[in-house]
């Protein structure tokens, strides 16, 4: 099928500007201190950043946790796989309901721990993290394509 180059234009700068934000959350162990308190102050509004539950390099945390890590990475494969797709498989529920639904692995990640059933890892903070950023991720790419992700 051929797509009119607003369709490909707005998916190419919807992908690089999300592969920009997952490069910016990856960069404090590479950068100089100062860039690095830069983005850690920039992400601290999104994310708590606690020491022991983000990944790190040589000592160094990332500019986000675990989980929100994975929701960046999501969101960004999300939208790129929605924007490179014909979007055909994709669920028809409600964007709201698809949203509950992408979040669950994640709030039962966090409630098992919070009530003591178990103790989470880095990488289910990844998965659930990343689960919810791809399903937010291609809302977002059908958004800015200006598509029918959803019936209704």
């Amino acid at each position: 099928m051929n797509r009119p180059s607003s369709f490909v234009r707005n998916g190419i700068l919807l992908g690089s500007g999300l592969v920009t934000l997952v490069i910016l959350v990856l960069l404090p162990p590479f950068v100089s201190i100062a860039v690095a308190d830069g983005l850690m102050a920039a992400f601290d509004p999104v994310c708590h950043q606690l020491f022991d539950r983000s990944p790190h390099v040589d000592g160094t945390p990332f500019a986000v946790c675990h989980r929100c890590f994975g929701a960046y990475v999501g969101l960004a494969a999300g939208s790129i796989i929605f924007t490179t797709s014909s979007g055909r498989s994709l669920p028809s529920w409600s964007p709201f309901l698809l949203l509950v639904l992408a979040a669950i692995p994640g709030v039962i990640d966090w409630g098992g721990e919070f009530l003591g059933f178990w103790t989470n890892t880095p990488n289910s903070r990844l998965i659930t993290g990343g689960w919810f950023g791809f399903w937010t991720g291609m809302l977002l790419g059908s958004a800015v394509q200006g598509e029918r992700f959803v019936s209704g």
